[in-house]
């Protein structure tokens, strides 16, 4: 794989913003939203205004062909709570006074989803909050759809296999849940293999998974919430993706 044509940096021109707006709109809202307007949208909100852009770009077309939107709390306004928060209670995580980066709204664009651009774009979010000594990763996964049922084996498996400790147990603000069902004797790799892509990478670093899920309707998402503590992870696994 050729790297050399591909650029990581946070985004600094409102060329590049607004290039990371529009591929949000085209290949993420409208792929688990297909009711959404064809035409040229843009997916940008107020966090934008306080995040930084991560992007991935590909210097020969001179086009953003992935991103992450990262937060730190403490350059949100006063009173104003990470997106997650909307969907998750994470009062023991914030009880830690710990250093929190938020990641969300991570695309990839599909002609780069070969590997490339996952590859490159996690390596720049992991060297950002390796650089700036945040303790935590926090953030959503999201399944198509809005039926929790579909996905019984996948979040059933997630909580017993990957749940966030009870010291650091976040819940859903989603009051109907699904009833889990045994996974013990599931096969790991094959269950990987059912959970979207950046999730499985997530894993790989030792990341820990909610044990309840929220549905996002406006979204059109099943959400788990996926927590990287920086004090208990697979650090062997991540030099060797930053390397």
């Amino acid at each position: 794989m050729d790297f050399s044509k591909f650029i990581v940096k946070i985004a600094d021109t409102q060329a590049e913003k607004e290039q990371t707006y529009r591929l949000r709109y085209k290949e993420m809202l409208r792929e688990f939203n297909n009711e959404l307007s064809e035409s040229e949208g843009l997916d940008k909100s107020e966090y934008d205004d306080y995040a930084k852009l991560l992007i991935v770009k590909d210097v020969e077309k001179d086009e953003v062909i992935a991103s992450y939107r990262l937060t730190d709390p403490a350059d949100l306004p006063s009173g104003m709570k990470l997106v997650c928060e909307s969907e998750f209670n994470i009062d023991k995580i914030r009880a830690t006074g710990d250093k929190i980066c938020e990641v969300s709204r991570a695309i990839v664009h599909k002609d780069y989803r070969d590997g490339a651009g996952v590859m490159l774009l996690v390596k720049g979010m992991l060297n950002y909050v390796i650089d700036n000594k945040f303790r935590f990763i926090l953030g959503d996964a999201s399944f198509f759809g809005t039926d929790k049922s579909k996905y019984v084996k996948e979040l059933s498996f997630l909580a017993q296999r990957h749940g966030i400790d009870e010291a650091l147990m976040v819940t859903s603000l989603d009051d109907e849940q699904i009833e889990q069902i045994d996974t013990s004797n599931y096969n790991e790799k094959e269950m990987s293999r059912m959970l979207p892509p950046l999730l499985r990478t997530y894993l790989m670093f030792g990341s820990k998974v909610s044990d309840t899920a929220f549905t996002d309707n406006e979204f059109k998402s099943v959400d788990v919430f996926v927590l990287l503590d920086t004090q208990n992870y697979n650090e062997a696994a991540v030099r060797r993706f930053i390397r």
